[in-house]
C-alpha cells in the first residue's frame, strides 16, 4: 500500500497529508446530520424518553470528540453545538423544559446546525495558503 501511495505523495502530498483530517471532518458532519435528521425530531416527538436524551448526549460526546480531532475553524462552533446539545438533554431529562423553551431551544439548535454545516462545507481541503 505504501509503495502505491509514494508516487501519489510526491505529486499530491498535501492531499494525502490532510486525508485524516478530511475523514474526521466527514465523520463530524455525519454525526451532525444524524442529530439534525434523527435525534432532534425524536426528542421533539417524545421529550420524556430517557432513550432519546441518552442518544442526544452520546451524539454530543461524539461531536465534541470529532471537533477536538478536527481542530481549526470547525472546532469552536462544533464544541459549542455539542455543549448546547448537552444542556438541552439535561433539561429534557430533568423535566425542566416547558413547550415554549423546547421550541426555542430546538430552533436554536437547528440554526446552529446550519451555521456549522456551512462551516464544514466551506472547509478548505487544498494545500496551505490556497
Amino acid at each position: 500500500m505504501v509503495s502505491r501511495l509514494a508516487p501519489l505523495s510526491r505529486h499530491y502530498g498535501w492531499e494525502i497529508a490532510r486525508l485524516p483530517r478530511v475523514l474526521i471532518v466527514g465523520a463530524l458532519f455525519r454525526e451532525l446530520d444524524a442529530v439534525h435528521r434523527v435525534a432532534i425530531p425524536r426528542l421533539q416527538a417524545d421529550p420524556t424518553s430517557s432513550i432519546n436524551t441518552a442518544n442526544i448526549r452520546s451524539r454530543a460526546d461524539a461531536i465534541e470528540d470529532f471537533a477536538l480531532k478536527a481542530g481549526g475553524s470547525i472546532q469552536e462552533p462544533a464544541i459549542a453545538f455539542a455543549q448546547h446539545l448537552h444542556l438541552v438533554a439535561h433539561h429534557f431529562y430533568a423535566g425542566e423544559a416547558d413547550a415554549a423553551w423546547i421550541a426555542t431551544e430546538l430552533g436554536l439548535l437547528q440554526q446552529e446546525f446550519h451555521v456549522l454545516a456551512g462551516t464544514i462545507m466551506n472547509f478548505n481541503v487544498g494545500p496551505p495558503g490556497m
